[in-house]
């Protein structure tokens, strides 16, 4: 088992290997701490032992980042998150979800479509409820509200995210996968309710994809469109569509 401050990581010949976690985990934690700080109403300086944690603190992460990078460089191992999901792979991926009759798969649809659209962190989709939704002329008109850089909610006030329709190719029209998630869970329509129900939703259509994509079906599908399986997940959609992909992978 890993210990405190280590993670494992799959090497290319598939065994696993102990190294210290990422930059995000210590972010994580210091986040998490100065939150129970904030919460418990305890000055960072409250002592002298105190004081000194939060001032070597910077240090402390940034020598861990160093280290963890360079064990993944000896090791061979990528120091880079999920891989953007292409334009190619993202059709095809929603061309596989469409034309399912799985009810789990009309929901993940609907999912995939709104989080490549609208750019967004996927916690920001889970949890999106039916009353901030709504048309627009021709669009459907999605209030955000708060956000990882917009905690208190204010800078999208009246300025709601446009989503259009795409009647060229059905597949990866919002406005149709979401007719056919509401057609399918009407019981959403009485308002005040998320659009995914139930918990754990994140990693629940995380999973949806990832056995999708990394089947023995169709991973040879996804690799002739750009897109590397293995380094997949729901922020390619946000990578794929806000920055593009021309990569391209052997089998």
């Amino acid at each position: 088992m890993p210990s405190r401050g280590e993670g494992t990581e799959d090497t290319a010949e598939g065994e696993y290997v102990t190294i210290r976690v990422g930059p995000a985990t210590y972010d994580g934690m210091t986040s998490g701490l100065t939150f129970l700080f904030q919460e418990c109403k305890v000055a960072k300086d409250v002592n002298e032992k105190v004081r000194e944690m939060w001032s070597e603190l910077p240090r402390y992460k940034k020598g861990c980042h160093r280290k963890s990078a360079e064990e993944k460089r000896k090791l061979g191992i990528r120091n880079t998150g999920k891989d953007p999901l292409p334009l190619a792979a993202y059709i095809f991926l929603a061309e596989l979800l469409c034309k399912s009759d799985d009810a789990e798969h009309i929901a993940a649809h609907l999912f995939l479509l709104l989080d490549w659209n609208l750019i967004s962190r996927a916690d920001m989709i889970v949890f999106s409820n039916i009353e901030l939704i709504g048309m627009g002329n021709d669009c459907l008109r999605f209030e955000v509200g708060k956000s990882k850089t917009d905690q208190e909610g204010r800078k999208h006030i009246d300025h709601p995210f446009h989503i259009y329709s795409c009647p060229e190719n059905p597949v990866i029209c919002p406005v149709f996968a979401l007719g056919k998630h509401l057609a399918h869970k009407p019981q959403i329509l009485t308002g005040k309710c998320p659009l995914f129900e139930g918990s754990s939703q994140y990693n629940h259509y995380t999973n949806i994809f990832r056995r999708i994509v990394q089947s023995a079906e169709h991973r040879q599908s996804f690799i002739d469109r750009g897109m590397c399986p293995e380094y997949f997940g729901t922020h390619s959609m946000r990578k794929g569509k806000s920055k593009g992909c021309n990569i391209s992978f052997n089998s």
